[in-house]
């Protein structure tokens, strides 16, 4: 779980960090959240951090949908994801999380 990546201590900044930007998502402030997890080190945290971007651009994408017209829009952080990512292709935690963006940018295509 989670407190065993922090060495279970009751207090580390970057479990401070992730465990707000949990209640940030929670409230869908992904924006705050990316840039509140813009520098963790922990795998937890860089999952949250790539998790929370994609969520951003999703929220964003579906706010500018035009109901109307039924224009599809696309996630404009699909692509500086997706070139942040390539660089993590060993990270087990962030492998099905590369696997969506990659889809979805393509998709988007």
């Amino acid at each position: 779980g989670i407190n065993a990546e922090y060495g279970g201590s009751s207090w580390n900044a970057d479990y401070d960090i992730v465990m707000f930007a949990l209640q940030l998502m929670h409230t869908q402030e992904y924006a705050r959240a990316v840039a509140l997890l813009k520098d963790t080190e922990t795998q937890n945290g860089r999952f949250l951090y790539y998790y929370c971007k994609y969520l951003s651009g999703e929220k964003t994408r579906i706010d500018k949908v035009d109901v109307k017209s039924r224009r599809e829009v696309k996630n404009e952080e699909l692509a500086n994801l997706r070139i942040e990512m390539e660089q993590l292709r060993q990270a087990s935690k962030t492998r099905h999380l590369r696997a969506v963006v990659v889809r979805s940018d393509t998709e988007q295509v």
